[in-house]
């Protein structure tokens, strides 16, 4: 409701007149014709969004602002207080309405892009205007295009991180979640670009989080990318029934009626009916010990077009080389790399990411290895994307093969790294 359209201000002055209260929300109206306002200083929020528009966009441009109605005296002070906090930097050249539909809001970004070819920025008015023109630069590719600023957040968001316990119930991040979020976010961003390179930019696409936990990465994945869809799954695969009730119980809450949990081991997702026979990527963020193995394994067994790994801790190797297999090293200097304990374990855990990385290019995948956020967010830090290209590297599988050999890891080779499989 309007609270300034003519109608709507007789009906207010005339419940006062009858000594009813009346509160305006979000949008004011005219003093007399209400008891208070309870909502968002918008003048102050949109100079406020100016401002930091004019940070992100220091060397200015023109902007496109999107919102459901312009007459909506929110919106309207909304847009006058960003233009008032921007200046002369960032000029808004046109304001686009969408009365509210979604799909038309979607279409008015990429319309926008497509009549201003010298667009700086775009500066979504109500909600859902952020995740629109989220939406429509990722499935074009031109994310890093634009800059992009917008007021509020989707309420469905809100609910979601509250129910992975990122925010609390206050809706406010504390230090743990702070860095929780930011891993999360910062790998989406590489997952994104990943489902982009899919037949019809990811309309149709699959993806299986193995060893998912209490699923945060799926939930996040769903609500930015596959919400939007009208096709496409997620599937977390995890073995505590607990944690996978849970999340099931969570995606009938939000409406996300296109995740699939199950209660499985690898053995088990590899073989059955509720999985695709393939699954385009298959995601294991901080799976512990052997657990991005079985991932590895399933990824190949499901011929995944591209698989994500953030490794976690790994005892298998450090084992070995604490019972002193290296044995034609154990002699050598280099045995001073894992005579320590903590060196034992970082020692086992690099060889085993190395081993993985060789396994994957033997297995015919293009393997890239980097950080996915800073030291100071988390130790276990390193990201494993590999994209299948069909190319199986039998330089690889000699080395693999070789480095088994090297430190008296040869059982592996019957285990987690079949090469008599590739």
């Amino acid at each position: 409701v309007e609270p300034n359209a003519s109608g709507i201000i007789d009906q207010m002055k005339a419940l006062r007149a009858k000594g009813i209260p009346v509160l305006a929300l979000d949008s004011d109206g005219q003093k007399e014709t209400r008891d208070a306002y309870i909502g968002t200083n918008n003048i102050e929020a949109g100079r406020a969004l100016g401002r930091a528009a004019v940070q992100l966009l220091p060397g200015g441009g023109k902007a496109v602002a999107f919102v459901g109605s312009r007459s909506a005296q929110n919106a309207q002070e909304r847009v006058n207080g960003f233009k008032d906090g921007a200046g002369a930097q960032i000029q808004v050249i046109d304001v686009m309405e969408d009365s509210g539909d979604v799909n038309k809001a979607r279409r008015n970004v990429a319309a926008a892009l497509q009549n201003h070819p010298d667009l700086k920025m775009l500066v979504g008015i109500w909600s859902y205007n952020g995740p629109a023109i989220a939406d429509v630069l990722a499935r074009l590719g031109r994310s890093n295009d634009f800059a992009a600023v917008t007021f509020d957040a989707e309420q469905e968001s809100i609910d979601l991180l509250k129910e992975l316990h990122i925010l609390t119930r206050e809706a406010r991040l504390n230090q743990d979640s702070r860095r929780k979020l930011k891993q999360v976010y910062h790998l989406y961003q590489f997952i994104e670009k990943l489902l982009l390179q899919l037949p019809g930019a990811g309309a149709s696409a699959t993806l299986a989080d193995h060893g998912a936990g209490k699923s945060y990465l799926g939930f996040i994945i769903y609500d930015l990318f596959f919400k939007a869809l009208e096709n496409g799954e997620i599937f977390g695969i995890e073995t505590r029934p607990e944690l996978v009730e849970k999340s099931r119980e969570l995606a009938i809450r939000l409406g996300f009626g296109r995740m699939r949990f199950l209660n499985l081991s690898v053995a088990e997702s590899v073989l059955v009916a509720e999985l695709p026979p393939r699954i385009d990527v298959v995601t294991a963020l901080h799976a512990c010990d052997t657990a991005t193995d079985d991932a590895i394994a399933f990824g190949l067994q499901k011929q995944a077009r591209f698989m994500v790994l953030v490794p976690c801790c790994q005892a298998e190797v450090a084992r070995a080389l604490s019972g002193s297999k290296a044995l034609s090293l154990s002699r050598t200097p280099l045995a001073e790399l894992w005579r320590h304990p903590l060196h034992t374990r970082e020692m086992g855990s690099q060889i085993t990411n190395v081993l993985r990385c060789l396994y994957l290019e033997a297995s015919g995948y293009q393997v890239t290895v980097t950080e996915l956020v800073g030291w100071e967010h988390s130790l276990k830090n390193e990201l494993i994307l590999a994209s299948y290209t069909g190319q199986k590297k039998r330089a690889a599988a000699e080395r693999l093969a070789a480095i088994l050999a090297e430190f008296g890891l040869q059982e592996l080779s019957q285990t987690r790294f079949r090469l008599d499989r590739i």
